[in-house]
């Protein structure tokens, strides 16, 4: 979605500018050196000038873990704000809010354990790798580790959930499995709710490809037999 978004040339690429736990992680994403004596209100201007880039709408992905860090930098610049919500129109003016989830919570995991282990993360339309982090290497199944995952990844969109609620925020939602079957459709949809012309996603080509395969539908059936195997044994005589 995002590299669509950034396709259209209306809407800019949302990046992940404020990703990480450090501010030089931050320098980073924007493609600055930091030298230690950067100001926040430097950031925040730099990411908007980037964020935006004469298209007039900015673009960010945020990640629920480095969401507290972010908040906090914020704070020391915007101390009028007394919501979260005021502090991001504070920093980026009238926000929409899109929240992109997953239905099938167990394959996300399987598909997030793969990739942790095989190095590639995502690929591009015609099959060829579009980001790897580590080496490549053969991916190994891990119940108790998916089982994890399920669990850390229904954790983050809880708070998500929490999160819009607190702040009255209602989010324009996007399931991963309907983005999969019609991106371009989805992308209509964010543009139409941006208030741009939706009718520009259909000169968009999908970028992205899915990269689950046989061996992420092997796994599927494998860790819902082993679910189903450990309740059995949890289950005393006669039940």
């Amino acid at each position: 979605m995002c590299r669509m978004l950034g396709a259209t040339s209306v809407a800019r690429l949302p990046e992940s500018y404020f990703y990480g736990p450090m501010v030089a992680d931050w320098m980073r994403g924007i493609d600055l050196t930091a030298t230690g004596t950067e100001t926040p209100a430097e950031i925040f201007s730099a990411v908007r000038d980037l964020g935006t880039a004469g298209t007039g709408v900015f673009g960010i992905r945020m990640q629920r873990g480095s969401f507290a860090h972010f908040r906090e930098q914020a704070r020391t610049l915007y101390t009028d704000a007394q919501t979260d919500r005021a502090l991001y129109q504070a920093a980026f003016g009238d926000v929409l809010s899109t929240h992109l989830t997953r239905r099938g919570r167990f394959e996300h995991a399987i598909c997030w354990v793969m990739a942790s282990q095989t190095g590639l993360w995502h690929r591009f339309a015609d099959g060829t790798e579009f980001e790897r982090l580590t080496e490549p290497a053969l991916p190994a199944f891990d119940a108790d580790e998916i089982a994890a995952q399920m669990a850390r990844l229904s954790s983050l969109d809880a708070e998500w959930d929490h999160w819009f609620a607190a702040e009255a925020i209602t989010p324009h939602r996007i399931a991963y499995e309907d983005l999969a079957r019609d991106p371009l459709g989805e992308l209509g949809a964010v543009l139409d709710a941006l208030g741009l012309d939706c009718t520009i996603a259909e000169n968009i080509a999908p970028i992205t490809a899915r990269l689950a395969n046989s061996t992420s539908r092997e796994w599927s059936v494998r860790f819902r037999a082993a679910r189903r195997k450990n309740i059995g044994a949890a289950l005393p005589n006669g039940s």
